[in-house]
């Protein structure tokens, strides 16, 4: 049982209802709270009556899913990104839908700059999706692996998608397998691809239930207009994206994260 909340945005829409069901079956699924965020505008621009009904709604359906599940609503008002990672700092999991037009730019920018892995979630139309995908480049994946193990947990086959060249990253991913040898397992698989990796990412997304890929937290003036792997993967991706923030140094070369 976790204490770390999973904490997912909530509005009226179809993309926040796929983001909401997703949120709270993975609290439900390891015993964490549920904290349901509502961005209400700023100014003159929120509503606070339809704040409470948009609340109020998504812990009723919570609740009729998953009786006993602990939650929390929660209305912020302000600069919705900086309301976010404010948010992230103390969140096990952050979860949005998949971004429209108008929210691209912030999802984007969460990618970037959340303290917690974000998640971005697409639904499943077909239902024959499965497994979970993680793409991984070198020692420092290892929180990568880590998020993959426990989103994949001993139903999801996990492929491992070593997106490098690198014969160091094919050493570190060895020395990991004792974290994956679960018997739960049905299928692990490790890949080399020459491709780029976001390109690879995305193509195994047609047909896995996740992706998950690390973001390299680059510090400085360098980081600034950089468009990582883990941003095109969420652009392009037809599958929920779970993307693992990973410090770096300011002058580490971009790879895939």
């Amino acid at each position: 049982m976790s204490s770390t909340p999973v904490i997912v945005g909530v509005d009226d829409s179809l993309t926040s209802r796929v983001a909401l069901a997703w949120a709270a079956d993975r609290a439900a699924g390891t015993g964490a709270p549920l904290t349901l965020l509502h961005l209400s505008g700023v100014g003159a621009e929120a509503v606070p009556v339809k704040s409470t009904a948009i609340l109020a709604g998504a812990e009723r359906w919570v609740h009729a899913h998953h009786p006993g599940l602990a939650t929390q609503p929660m209305t912020i008002r302000g600069d919705a990104l900086w309301e976010l990672l404010i948010a992230s700092r103390t969140a096990g999991l952050l979860v949005v839908g998949r971004p429209g037009s108008h929210r691209a730019s912030l999802v984007a920018a969460l990618v970037r700059r959340a303290s917690c892995p974000l998640v971005v979630v697409r639904p499943d139309r077909t239902g024959e999706r499965r497994g979970v995908v993680a793409g991984v480049r070198g020692p420092v994946d290892e929180q990568v692996l880590r998020q993959a193990v426990r989103l994949a947990g001993t139903e999801e086959p996990l492929t491992v998608l070593r997106c490098t060249d690198d014969p160091d990253a094919t050493r570190t991913v060895v020395d990991l397998s004792p974290l994956l040898s679960n018997p739960g397992h049905t299928r692990v698989m490790f890949r080399s691809d020459a491709q780029p990796a976001a390109a690879r990412l995305v193509a195994a997304s047609g047909e896995a239930t996740a992706v998950v890929v690390g973001h390299r937290r680059r510090r400085g003036p360098a980081a600034r207009g950089l468009h990582s792997c883990a941003e095109r993967v969420v652009q392009r991706a037809t599958c929920t994206v779970v993307v693992v923030p990973v410090d770096s140094a300011p002058d580490e070369p971009a790879g895939v994260t």
